[in-house]
Order: structure tokens, then C-alpha cells, then sequence
């Protein structure tokens, strides 16, 4: 077993490479990796270096004796780590301990075969992966949970991801759409999300942000940041270099916890890429914030130099909480609030400076920290996402925050 802790100080550097396409085009895949027909060298937004420290990195395939390891989660302070058996049936479930080692496994369900599970999501209870349209539940302790499966709307749900804030999963497969759905099964959205090789999905609690991890870049181990109101890629990325001794490595499986390290303020990523020569499992420090690009592609030119943060308090509230947020240069700012369903809704607020009688504010600010009072009075209780944009640069940048109105 070759298990690696690194320094909180060190670094792990992004580098920007450009490899013609015609390198990738004459590959042909190992059949011990799940690629995407879509899969390759170009990523749709240059990867920025941010906050990603490699935390943790292991040698997952010999550790499993499994060279198809796909989809990956932590809960319980353990990894699970799906596998595809060595290309036979059945299929496993592998328990890693925070160290690495193995702890015990499982056989996924009858009806998981082929390459069996992909990705892995955690709601905090249950864990759940998809072979069929079905996405499966199971516990930490390896048993499964049928009833409280849900009918998915792709064949399989390949990156997987629950959204806490409106008990939904987020689910898309290589280029296909991007899906939110339900416990029922009902898609509540479908569309496009930009990204073309989606593998793993994971919701970042404190951005309510969805980061897709795709086999795209160089090396195909890329992240982009989707916002699921705006239901398009905000421009952050990360692309993952070779992790350990790989040559080579393709996206696997992702999720986002805030167990594996109780310091870490923005959580951390676990994610499994499928390499050469073996499958590696690792951990990233995840941001804190929604990252600040350093460079947009095309599609969003230009180089960001301000940005909002925010907070509210009290949170869960009863009809009043106010919205804290700071600029560091002045600029216009809205406000917009959502229910889980995205709808806008209208509440109450003031604000200085100005007063305003409902939703979306917008409105001057001076450098500085500045706070709104939301009044949700004619709102029903439940959970609701606001967003904060600001101008200041000239490229809007965007915050969200998730606040509960209980009455």
C-alpha cells in the first residue's frame, strides 16, 4: 500500500498545458477505464490555481485488488470506493480507512453489472450510486436500502451529486444533459451544462454550488464550478494534475465532504481518477468561497479584480435576518432570492443606501461592508438560496448563501 499525507504548506501547482489533439485522437482505451466517447484534451475555461492543495493521495487499485475503481465517497470517516471487478461480476463496494488501508467490502446490488456503480453521493444517511436508471441506496455498513431508491431520468445516473438544500440529486453522463431530480423521480431540470465528459458531481455546501468533475484537459482531470440557479458554468475550474507515479489518468468519480478535516473552512473534494498504470484516490482542499478565475476562456473574457462576500444572520431565522456582504471597490449590487424550486420570490427589505420595497434590489455601494434586512413575513417556511452580484470590474461576480426561514 503506498499512502501519502502532505503538508498543509505544499502546494500543488496547476499548469496550463496545450497538446494537440491529435495525440489524444491515436489513443486507444485501456478497457480497465470508463472513458467518454467525448473525452480529451481541451478544456472549455484555462484551469486556475486557487486554494487546491493535495491533501491526501493513494494507490487505490492494489489496495483493492480492482483495476475498474470508478465512483468515490466519504462518510463515517471512510472512503467508498466503487468497483468494477476486474471486468467480471459481481461488483464491490471497497471501505477504505482515513489512512488508506482497507477496512472491509461489499458486493454492490444483482442488478448492478457490467461496470457496475459509478459515481457516489452521501445525503448524510444513505449513500447512493447507479448502474440502471435506478439510483441505489445503501448504508455505511454495506447494506442495501431499496426503499428508499429513486427512479433517475439517464441510463446509468453517472455523476451523481444530492443537493442538501432541496433534497434532490444532480446527475449527468459524459455529454448528455445535466438533470435535477427528485425522490419521486421527477426532473424538476434538464439542459445543457457545457461540460462534455461528465464522470463525478459534487455539491459544495458552503458556495450551494455544483463542481462536475470531466475528462477534459490535460491531463482529462478537470473541475468546473456550475451554478445550479443560474443553471450554467460560472468559469472557475481546476484541473487535477497526475496524481502519484500516473502517466496518464482520466476523471473518475466525486464528491465533497466537511468531515475528512474539520479545519478545512471550504471542506475538501474526494475524488478517484482512472490511471496509468493504477487507479489513484485523492483529497483537495476545497475553497472556501466561489473561486475568482484567474483566467476566463472565451466565453467570459477578461480578468476578475473584485469580489462580494456574504453571510446572514440569524440563519435559520423567523421572518427578519440580515444579509451581511463587503466590497472591496464600489459597485452596483442585486439581490435576488429563490425557493428550492428556483423561482424568484418577492419579500420585503431596506437597505442603505436607498429603501426598497421588494426583490431584486439593486443599488450603489461604497467599498466597504453593507447589510440588508430581509423580511420573509409573506413566505412560507422553508429553505431559500440569495445571490448577490456585483459590477464593479465590469464582469458580474456572483455569491450565494442558503438561509432557513422557520416560523
Amino acid at each position: 500500500m503506498t499512502s501519502n499525507l502532505i503538508p498543509e504548506k505544499t502546494k500543488v501547482k496547476s499548469y496550463i498545458a496545450l497538446i494537440s489533439t491529435l495525440l489524444f485522437l491515436g489513443q486507444v482505451a485501456a478497457n480497465d477505464t470508463d472513458i467518454a466517447p467525448t473525452a480529451g484534451p481541451l478544456a472549455l475555461f484555462p484551469p486556475s490555481d486557487s486554494v487546491w492543495d493535495l491533501l491526501f493521495f493513494t494507490s487505490a487499485e492494489p489496495i483493492c485488488n480492482d483495476d475498474q475503481l470508478l465512483g468515490v465517497t466519504f462518510a463515517d470517516q471512510w472512503f467508498f470506493v466503487t468497483g468494477g471487478g476486474n471486468n467480471a461480476d459481481p461488483n464491490y463496494v471497497y471501505v477504505l480507512n482515513s489512512n488508506g488501508s482497507l477496512n472491509f467490502s461489499f458486493e454492490q446490488s444483482i442488478t448492478s453489472t457490467s461496470w457496475g456503480w459509478r459515481d457516489l453521493c452521501y445525503d448524510g444517511t444513505y449513500l447512493y450510486g447507479s448502474c440502471t436508471y435506478t439510483v441505489e441506496a445503501f448504508d455505511t455498513a454495506g447494506n442495501l436500502v431499496p426503499a428508499m431508491n429513486v427512479n433517475g431520468p439517464s441510463l446509468p445516473n453517472r455523476a451523481l451529486a444530492y443537493d442538501p438544500i432541496s433534497d434532490t440529486f444532480w446527475t449527468q453522463s459524459f455529454s448528455g444533459p445535466i438533470y435535477n431530480f427528485d425522490r419521486t423521480g421527477t426532473v424538476l431540470y434538464t439542459g445543457t451544462s457545457g461540460v462534455i465528459a461528465a464522470y463525478g458531481a459534487a455539491w459544495h455546501d458552503p458556495t450551494n454550488m455544483l463542481w462536475i468533475f470531466s475528462q477534459e484537459g490535460t491531463p482529462q482531470t478537470t473541475l468546473y464550478e456550475y451554478d445550479p440557479v443560474d443553471h450554467e458554468l460560472t468559469g472557475s475550474s481546476y484541473t487535477v494534475q497526475l496524481i502519484a507515479a500516473s502517466t496518464d489518468q482520466i476523471a473518475g468519480g466525486m464528491s465533497w465532504t466537511d468531515q475528512y478535516d474539520p479545519l478545512l473552512l471550504g471542506g475538501a473534494f474526494i475524488g478517484m481518477t482512472q490511471g496509468t498504470p493504477e487507479d489513484q484516490l485523492f483529497v483537495l482542499e476545497a475553497p472556501e468561497n466561489s473561486p475568482i478565475p484567474v483566467e476566463f476562456g472565451a466565453r467570459n473574457p477578461g480578468v476578475l479584480e473584485d469580489f462580494i462576500t456574504v453571510s446572514n444572520y440569524p440563519n435559520p431565522f423567523n421572518n427578519q435576518t440580515i444579509i451581511r456582504f463587503e466590497l472591496p471597490i464600489g459597485s452596483f449590487v442585486t439581490l435576488e432570492v429563490f425557493d428550492i424550486n428556483g423561482r424568484n420570490v418577492g419579500a420585503s427589505l431596506r437597505a442603505c443606501p436607498g429603501s426598497h420595497g421588494g426583490l431584486p434590489l439593486q443599488d450603489w455601494y461604497s467599498p466597504g461592508t453593507h447589510q440588508i434586512l430581509f423580511d420573509g413575513s409573506e413566505l412560507a417556511s422553508g429553505v431559500y438560496l440569495y445571490r448577490l452580484k456585483s459590477f464593479g470590474s465590469g464582469v458580474p461576480i456572483t455569491q450565494s448563501g442558503k438561509m432557513v426561514l422557520m416560523k
